[in-house]
């Protein structure tokens, strides 16, 4: 299936959504409780009338998604799951059909970060998986968290994050617990190719409206802003420098295992 680092399945929590709930893998059945209590909470907050994100909607409406359960937020054994998970979901994409798919990773704690906190873990995990990646950067996007065409990659395929966690400012990004959504990249361009893209994205900015009484300050189009700025939900300055930087693979450097 891949090559994985050594006890990177024992943190893997891989659910699959079926009509009536959430079916997991997890070596640990305090886990399998619990990615199962966090999964109905969060299609509650997502299919709720108000909720603005209609891809998200969309996801959990057609079951085209994956969910997995961590336990820290920006630490190694989180990082382990995750490449064990994300590489899974990868290899079961083609077999998912609908226009929206998603991998979705919740995690225990820390549950009361405020802003700035939370988006310093967000990075740190990001850069625990890269450091787990074996792929070449996706071609697609670029490596660099200050280019416009950005895109955060794993497994060769690039990904859009979004974050959620308790003290969001956007009633969009709050959730119980912190939560990093992993958008496939390439469903966005089909949505551009097919001119759905705009008519969707004016929607969603409506919902986010009358919502919360004005749209989010950072949402912008790829291509013309880093979007890296749009990861944690926080609202930036426009001197702000992204934390993570690609660099040599050196941050977990125990043995390899393949499977």
């Amino acid at each position: 299936m891949g090559h994985y680092h050594v006890g990177a399945k024992y943190y893997s929590c891989y659910g699959t959504p079926q009509n009536a709930g959430l079916m997991v893998k997890s070596q640990d059945p305090r886990q399998i409780e619990k990615a199962k209590a966090l999964h109905e909470q969060l299609k509650k907050l997502i299919l709720s009338d108000s909720y603005s994100c209609l891809g998200a909607k969309s996801v959990f409406r057609n079951n085209t998604y994956r969910f997995g359960c961590y336990g820290n937020l920006g630490s190694k054994e989180a990082a382990l799951g995750l490449q064990y998970d994300l590489t899974s979901f990868l290899h079961e994409v083609k077999d998912v059909s609908g226009q929206f798919v998603s991998f979705v990773a919740a995690f225990s704690a820390p549950v009361a970060m405020e802003e700035m906190s939370f988006e310093e873990q967000l990075w740190k995990q990001l850069d625990y998986l890269h450091q787990l990646d074996h792929c070449p950067w996706d071609s697609s996007v670029s490596s660099n968290p200050e280019d416009a065409n950005f895109g955060f990659s794993f497994a060769g395929c690039a990904f859009f994050v979004v974050g959620l966690h308790q003290n969001s400012t956007r009633f969009a990004r709050q959730f119980k617990q912190p939560v990093l959504v992993f958008n496939i990249h390439s469903q966005f361009e089909l949505l551009r190719e097919t001119g759905k893209y705009d008519k969707m994205k004016q929607a969603i900015r409506l919902r986010d409206q009358a919502w919360q009484g004005f749209t989010n300050p950072m949402l912008s189009d790829f291509g013309l802003i880093s979007e890296a700025r749009q990861y944690s939900g926080r609202a930036v300055s426009e001197n702000w420098q992204c934390p993570f930087h690609v660099s040599k693979k050196d941050t977990i450097k125990e043995d390899i295992i393949q499977e």
